[in-house]
């Protein structure tokens, strides 16, 4: 089933701001599925960022985190700059474990409850953003401050998360909105299923059998 939460891509998802749409758009949902039928997946995942524009991501990033701390009475301290810096340079999503281990291999020394004691404070200060993933259930991370916003297709079997964007798609929400007279806040569209990986394994087991 597809899970539908509407809104711009500019500000982090918030619970209280999301709807649930497949309950009043059949004709929406049937849209999605023709939709992924036809397109070439890979013409639409993000492609990787170069060092330059990490570069630009992190000043930004820095600026926002720290005003967003200052705010609260905390200071942006160098455990924090390099939690950050590390963070931003991962590509992939993300356990506070594997940020831990990332930095370990940079040469830190953050402590592990640092990690954790800042990650919702980069989560409400919108620099990323919370998934909950298959098969573990796990809570992961991604970076989303500064990068254009993407949708996910998630593997229910071994987890994988294929980021794409779809200008086609994020029109179509937009008339959603219009329909329902809604005003968006924000959006986060999961699509969950089976990639081509797990669904060649499951083929050859079966012919096996």
């Amino acid at each position: 089933m597809v899970h539908q939460e509407v809104s711009h891509s500019r500000t982090p998802c918030s619970s209280d701001n999301k709807i649930r749409i497949d309950a009043i758009s059949l004709p929406f949902l049937k849209y999605l599925k023709n939709y992924f039928d036809r397109i070439i997946l890979s013409n639409y995942i993000r492609p990787a960022i170069g060092s330059q524009q990490r570069k630009v991501f992190m000043e930004g990033a820095c600026e926002r985190l720290e005003e967003f701390l200052r705010r609260k009475g905390l200071r942006f301290t160098k455990d924090r700059r390099d939690i950050l810096a590390t963070e931003i340079k991962l590509k992939h999503h993300y356990t506070p474990e594997e940020l831990e281990t990332a930095l370990r291999k940079r040469g830190s020394a953050v402590h592990r409850a640092t990690i954790y004691r800042l990650l919702p404070y980069m989560l409400k200060a919108g620099i990323i953003r919370e998934i909950q993933c298959y098969p573990d259930g796990r809570t992961r991370y991604e970076h989303i401050f500064g990068r254009e916003h993407h949708d996910h297709l998630h593997c229910r079997k071994c987890g994988r998360i294929i980021s794409f964007i779809s200008e086609s798609l994020e029109k179509e929400q937009d008339t959603v909105c219009r329909k329902y007279d809604f005003q968006p806040v924000d959006h986060c569209l999961y699509i969950y299923g089976y990639c081509s990986k797990c669904r060649t394994r499951s083929s050859k087991r079966l012919k096996k059998r």
